[in-house]
């Protein structure tokens, strides 16, 4: 049985469930591990204004999520691709914890 339930912003369900299919599986998987642990060895505390927010690289995706450790939620933020002219930094704009 897992610790922790999983939570996903608004849209972010739709993004993964329409990743590239080598990506989606590996992210699906990756999500599905934090249930268990939701700070992995991988998983690194992002900076500045996103400090309660985590995130964890998968070749050029990023997963960006927050743990709600009062009532043991993992909510899944933001899933996508950061590399690339059109995303860089772009991908963290507007970016903020789900429960602030």
């Amino acid at each position: 049985m897992n610790r922790y339930r999983l939570s996903y912003t608004p849209g972010v369900r739709h993004i993964v469930d329409n990743l590239p299919g080598n990506i989606r599986q590996r992210v699906k998987r990756t999500i599905h591990t934090l249930l268990e642990d939701p700070y992995p060895a991988e998983a690194e505390p992002m900076r500045d204004d996103f400090q309660q927010l985590w995130r964890i690289q998968i070749d050029a995706w990023r997963i960006v999520y927050f743990v709600d450790e009062e009532v043991l939620i993992v909510e899944i933020v933001r899933v996508g691709r950061k590399s690339g002219s059109d995303r860089g930094p772009s991908f963290y704009e507007g970016l903020r914890p789900p429960r602030l």
